[in-house]
């Protein structure tokens, strides 16, 4: 169901609707990663954040480009699919349960 309905929005390449822009916002990087410096998603995840774009940041302590740990990688493929469920199903549930939303007091 929700790889459908990812197709269904793959499909509308050239059209950029606020559904597309949401599924490029949720950033997970390795935290030791070599290839691609974590400043450059820091710096992406800040300036969708200060255009008002939903978005999430999740780094993977101790992994480079490439998540190698077995269970470090299955909450990696899991947060991409709670992302999906968050925002193709219109389902935040499995997202929530994940990462549950922190406020500053």
């Amino acid at each position: 169901r929700v790889l459908a309905k990812v197709a269904k929005v793959s499909a509308k390449a050239g059209k950029s609707t606020d559904e597309d822009r949401q599924i490029l916002g949720d950033f997970l990087h390795g935290g030791a990663d070599t290839n691609v410096p974590i400043v450059e998603s820091t710096q992406m995840f800040n300036a969708l954040k200060i255009l008002g774009r939903e978005c999430a940041f999740v780094t993977v302590e101790g992994q480079n480009h490439h998540i190698l740990d077995y269970s470090k990688q299955e909450k990696w493929v899991n947060t991409y699919y709670a992302w999906f469920a968050k925002y193709l199903q219109d389902d935040p549930t499995w997202w929530e349960s994940m990462y549950p939303t922190k406020n500053l007091k």
